[in-house]
């Protein structure tokens, strides 16, 4: 029989929470262990979104799972941050935290699995001051990182601080033709957006990743803030924060200058708006500088256009969409040339398969020398989330964050080239959508559709 005091919450969002952790500690496996464990363990993070989708279509008031399987996963992820190295032999005061952050979580996960609310509360508050401490140091101790991607977006940004068009401008190989990473890049590859968010911080602070620093403590507010205006209940609320801070990978993500948080924080500020106003203009803004700061988020930001134009909210679309062209227009009436190469460079044919890649392509054409279609991701992302779309979209919030995890999540298993910063946005979304889909009400969707 089951114990009346047993914890237990609504399934699809155990089953969601579970898909987050261990997607995120399969792609946060590195080395020789990429093709053994990494790749397997995303795999099964994809299956059981999927399974997190199926539970949904079919969840009733009663349908619930104890959290012991999700203690369980969150040890397990915290323990691969103890396995990975930090970024670039970075020297001992920055080295010995970043080693004993895993190590105090792993702890701190074990205390918080007794299910005693005080001491769980403690626990987040401690994970939380020690990953967001780490983070903010993480600049300091490696102040030049030995990554292609923190020199393009250093150089670009600079570049357009002094009046120069950041297209048109080129940061040197800081791998002097060392590897063969699949692709010639001679322009900045990301979207305009990144390059205005990253802008004060490197005329103020000469680094742009002390504002992806920045992300994780934004985040957990927006987070712990829609969570209690949800009513979900505190314990789940915590496990939740704890993993999101205790991911394995946090600070090396922005060691590295990858532009992943700041689609954390978007997404984040997505939810929170779409609870807190649910037919006003944020949450149009917040969902479509999503597309506007990463290429690859394309279905999702079809998903919610369809959404919003079928519940008539025509004026979050329309403006969230106008704030979102305008990070592009004025770089492509200055230079459309330049603008267009670096935008369109990451789904270009020059990107081939690297057999480092988390991907089922990229390991067939390691082992095997087969290289599929070059569109198959693209494809992939659009037809799975048409897919998801149109069997969770009366699902509400709940119903569009999953389905949008499940076509990007898709996208990537069979990319060209997919990496741990890629499968971090993956892991949020399904963060997300464990923290909207927790009420054992009816509450989030009737928000959505108030």
């Amino acid at each position: 029989m089951r114990s009346p005091g047993a914890p237990r919450f609504a399934a699809v969002s155990v089953l969601a929470l579970n898909a987050c952790l261990v997607t995120s500690a399969g792609s946060a496996v590195g080395g020789q262990q990429v093709r053994l464990l990494g790749i397997p363990l995303t795999v099964a993070g994809f299956v059981l979104a999927l399974l997190a989708a199926g539970r949904m279509d079919r969840q009733t008031p009663d349908d619930t799972l104890p959290p012991s399987s999700v203690y369980l996963w969150l040890a397990a992820m915290t323990t691969v941050g103890i396995m990975v190295p930090p970024r670039d032999q970075p020297t001992l005061w920055y080295a010995i935290p970043y080693r004993a952050v895993p190590v105090v979580g792993v702890i701190l996960a074990g205390i918080a699995a007794g299910g005693h609310a005080r001491a769980t509360r403690i626990c987040v508050w401690i994970a939380v001051s020690m990953a967001v401490a780490l983070q903010l140091a993480t600049p300091f101790a490696i102040p030049q990182p030995h990554i292609d991607v923190w020199s393009w977006t250093q150089v670009s940004v600079r570049a357009l601080l002094h009046g120069i068009h950041p297209y048109t401008a080129r940061a040197g190989d800081v791998y002097g033709g060392t590897y063969a990473l699949g692709y010639t890049n001679t322009v900045y590859p990301y979207m305009p957006m990144t390059l205005l968010v990253h802008a004060p911080f490197v005329a103020l602070l000469g680094d742009y990743r002390f504002g992806l620093a920045l992300c994780l403590p934004v985040t957990i507010r927006l987070l712990r803030a829609t969570g209690r205006r949800l009513a979900v209940d505190a314990q789940w609320l915590d496990v939740l924060t704890l993993a999101l801070v205790l991911h394995p990978r946090g600070a090396y993500i922005v060691g590295s200058g990858y532009n992943e948080p700041l689609l954390m924080v978007a997404a984040a500020a997505f939810v929170y708006l779409a609870v807190r106003w649910p037919r006003g203009v944020g949450q149009g803004i917040a969902f479509l500088c999503l597309p506007a700061l990463k290429q690859y988020v394309v279905a999702p930001a079809l998903m919610v256009a369809a959404d919003l134009h079928s519940r008539r909210l025509h004026r979050p679309l329309v403006i969230g969409t106008l704030v979102a062209a305008a990070t592009v227009v004025p770089f492509v009436l200055t230079n459309p040339h330049a603008t267009f190469d670096g935008i369109v460079f990451q789904v270009s044919p020059s990107v081939t398969y690297r057999p480092d890649s988390i991907s089922v392509t990229a390991l067939a054409a390691g082992l095997l020398g087969f290289e599929p279609w070059h569109w198959l991701p693209e494809v992939t992302q659009l037809v799975v989330g048409a897919a998801a779309f149109a069997r969770l979209r009366r699902h509400g919030l709940g119903g569009l964050l999953l389905a949008s995890a499940i076509a990007v999540f898709a996208s990537f298993i069979l990319g060209t080239q997919a990496f741990l910063n890629y499968y971090y946005f993956v892991g949020v979304l399904l963060l997300l959508t464990a923290l909207v889909t927790a009420p054992a009400t009816t509450r989030t969707e009737g928000a959505l559709a108030a």
